[in-house]
């Protein structure tokens, strides 16, 4: 299967969890449970993953932004989502500075002039939100 075949994946919101497409839904169903094995019932991870079609339908795309780290993009098949790469660079600073402070990241972030989507200067509010909605490794 290729990146455009739809198929399923596991998805925390609107952002794609895991980097691998299954066959089939029972496939997807199968690998969710066993991440979500050592975690107990009602737990947070329990409550944000799900699994879904991939790529996303229409409409789930249509209509919003996309989430930070990607974007819009047009085929023969629809409208569907892409990684976005400048925005892409800024989450792995942010991913390689974990345990630094929000206020340092977006520090480094203005110093080595990057911008949000907005393009504005980074603040630590804005780094703690991208660091809460994205997915851990």
């Amino acid at each position: 299967m290729s990146a455009t075949d739809p198929g399923w994946a596991i998805y925390k919101g609107r952002v794609r969890y895991l980097s691998v497409s299954f066959s089939t839904q029972s496939e997807a169903d199968d690998e969710l449970e066993d991440l979500l094995r050592p975690y107990p019932p009602g737990h947070e991870w329990r409550k944000n993953l799900r699994v879904d079609r991939w790529p996303l339908s229409q409409a789930v795309a249509l209509g919003f932004d996309p989430p930070y780290g990607y974007r819009h993009a047009e085929s023969r098949h629809g409208r569907h989502l892409l990684p976005h790469h400048y925005e892409q660079r800024v989450l792995a600073i942010i991913d390689a500075s974990e345990g630094v402070h929000p206020s340092e990241v977006a520090a480094k972030l203005n110093k080595e002039k990057y911008h949000t989507r907005e393009r504005k200067k980074f603040t630590p509010a804005y780094v703690a939100r991208l660091r809460k909605e994205r997915p851990t490794p």
